[in-house]
């Protein structure tokens, strides 16, 4: 299951719970905090980690469930009631979906910029190898020309004692 699929049956369940809880203790004379709210309505179990999708209906329940109460007369038309929540709820949604896509967008761009990181780190790691090897073959050519020295001054050496040089 996706993230939108997640939010999207978080929203469809989650919200109609939160609207009856909220709407209920409101009505009672009580203003419920958020945590009351999270305790009260349970987060269903098989979407996963959704608590910062749900304070996000919460804080809009609440924030729409208020400004209904404050400005819609009591027990008037219940049919205007139910097709301003399903306007408020599908509102609810697409807020939740561009909050969900910006959260992906800004997850790509970090992404994308730790893999940039990655091959920054990965071409400055194959130059230093690179010039590594060369340090390396330097120092073994330099050692084997001084073998060499070594060998030709001893060969040279033998030589002057094979011959000496008559004194006259």
């Amino acid at each position: 299951m996706t993230n939108k699929e997640k939010i999207a049956a978080l929203a469809e369940t989650y919200t109609d719970t939160v609207i009856q809880f909220y709407r209920d203790k409101r009505n009672s004379g009580i203003t419920p905090t958020n945590s009351e709210i999270l305790a009260a309505c349970s987060l269903p179990t098989n979407l996963g980690n959704v608590e910062n999708e749900a304070a996000l209906i919460i804080f809009t329940v609440t924030q729409l469930v208020d400004a209904d109460m404050n400005t819609a007369p009591k027990a008037e038309n219940t049919v205007k009631s139910s097709d301003e929540w399903q306007r408020r709820r599908a509102r609810l949604a697409e807020i939740e979906t561009k909050a969900t896509e910006a959260r992906r967008q800004a997850r790509i761009k970090e992404l994308r910029a730790d893999n940039e990181a990655q091959a920054r780190q990965k071409a400055a790691d194959l130059k230093m190898a690179e010039h590594l090897e060369q340090s390396r073959q330097r120092q073994a050519v330099a050692a084997e020309r001084a073998k060499l020295d070594v060998q030709l001054a001893a060969q040279q050496k033998l030589r002057m004692q094979s011959f000496p040089i008559p004194r006259g």
